[in-house]
C-alpha cells in the first residue's frame, strides 16, 4: 500500500506460496479468516488468456461512471449512456460494449471520444464470464484445484479503468478474487471491528476513503485493525464472508471473482443473515406500510451490528428488548 498517516493499525495480509488443501480449509476457509494465495497462475498462460480477451466481441453491460468510485446503486438508478444528456444529477450509467472496446476505453481512454463526458471512468462489476473465455487459464489439479473449483456458479468478470476506489464494504458470500491483469491494493478490516467502521444500512461505511481519515471526527477507528496487501497478476485473495475491504485501482486491472467453498465460519454467518432476512419478511407481510418497515429495520439492523461489536450478543439482545417491548 501507499505510505499513508494511518489512525489505524495496519497488519500485512498473510500471503501463501503453494499452499496445501487441508492448511487453506483448516487456517482460512474453516476460521474464515482472509489471505493471499501467491503465484497460482504463471505470466504465459495469463498474457494467452489475456490475448482471448481483448480479441473477444461478446457484449456485456459495463458501467461508466462520471468519478473514480464504485457506488453501490440499484441498476434501476442508472440511465442508459445514450441518456446521459437529460441526467446531468447522475453519476453512472450504463453501457453496452464489446469486451475488447470496455479494454481500449480502459486503457486508452485519451484516444477515444467519450460515452458520457471527458475524463470519465469505466468499469465492469460481476459480469458473467463468457463461456468463451474459460478460466482459469490452466487449471490446478489435485485436491487444491477440487478446492478452489469446486462451487459451480458462473464466474465472475471485474475490469477495472485506471483510479478507481472501491469503497469499504462487506459481501455477504465468502469469494475468491482471481487477479489477471494489473495490480490491486486491497485493505480488509474484520467483522469485529463492525463498529469502529461506522457501517451503513447499504453495507457500506461511512468512511468514504480510509486513505483519508479525519481521526477526530471518527476516532473509533484508531481501535480498528486493517490487513494491507498487494494482488499481482496470478495472485488470488480469499475474502471471507462479511469482512470490509476497500480496493483500489492504479492501473488497468481485470479479475475474475468466484464464489469460495464453504467453511464454519461462512456457515454460520449465513445462517444469521439468512433468519434476520426472514424475520423482516414475515414483519413486513403484517406493516400497514413496508416502507416505513424497512426504514426502522435498516436503523435497528445497523445499531444492533454496532452494539454487538461493543456489547457482546447477550447484552444486545437484552437492550434492544428493554427498548422495544
Amino acid at each position: 500500500m501507499n505510505a499513508v498517516d494511518r489512525p489505524f493499525r495496519s497488519v500485512a495480509l498473510p500471503r501463501l506460496s503453494a499452499p496445501g488443501p487441508d492448511e487453506l480449509r483448516e487456517r482460512h476457509f474453516e476460521p474464515g479468516l482472509p489471505c493471499v494465495l501467491a503465484g497460482l497462475y504463471d505470466a504465459p498462460a495469463l498474457a494467452s488468456w489475456m490475448t482471448s480477451f481483448v480479441e473477444c466481441r461478446e457484449r456485456v453491460r459495463c458501467v461508466v461512471s462520471r468519478q473514480p468510485e464504485i457506488r453501490l446503486i440499484s441498476d434501476a438508478e442508472r440511465p442508459d449512456v445514450l441518456d446521459a444528456a437529460a441526467h446531468p444529477e447522475v453519476d453512472e450509467f450504463f453501457a453496452e460494449l464489446g469486451l475488447g472496446e470496455v479494454w481500449r476505453r480502459a486503457t486508452e481512454s485519451a484516444g477515444l471520444p467519450p460515452l458520457v463526458e471527458p475524463g470519465e471512468f469505466l468499469y465492469v462489476f460481476s459480469a458473467t464470464l463468457p463461456a468463451t473465455l474459460p478460466f482459469p487459464p490452466e487449471p490446478l489439479g489435485g485436491e487444491l484445484g477440487e478446492l478452489l473449483y469446486a462451487d459451480p456458479r458462473p464466474r465472475q468478470l471485474l475490469v477495472n479503468a485506471r483510479g478507481l476506489l472501491n469503497r469499504c464494504h462487506a459481501h455477504v458470500h465468502s469469494y475468491l478474487l482471481h487477479q489477471v491483469h494489473g495490480r490491486k491494493r486491497v485493505r480488509l478490516f474484520s467483522p469485529l471491528d463492525t463498529a469502529r467502521l461506522v457501517p451503513n444500512p447499504d453495507r457500506r461505511t461511512a468512511i468514504e476513503d480510509f486513505d483519508r481519515i479525519d481521526a477526530a471526527r471518527r476516532p473509533a477507528v484508531r481501535e480498528a485493525t486493517a490487513y494491507e496487501g498487494v494482488l499481482e497478476p496470478g495472485d488470488a485473495l480469499y475474502l471471507p464472508s462479511y469482512w470490509w475491504h476497500e480496493i483500489r485501482v492504479d492501473e488497468p486491472a481485470i479479475s475474475i471473482g468466484f464464489h469460495a467453498p464453504g467453511g464454519a465460519a461462512r456457515d454460520a454467518a449465513l445462517a444469521l443473515h439468512e433468519g434476520i432476512a426472514a424475520a423482516l419478511a414475515a414483519a413486513v407481510a403484517r406493516a400497514p406500510d413496508p416502507r416505513v418497515l424497512a426504514g426502522i429495520a435498516a436503523t435497528l439492523f445497523t445499531a444492533a451490528a454496532r452494539d454487538v461489536a461493543c456489547d457482546g450478543v447477550d447484552a444486545t439482545v437484552e437492550g434492544l428488548r428493554y427498548s422495544y417491548e
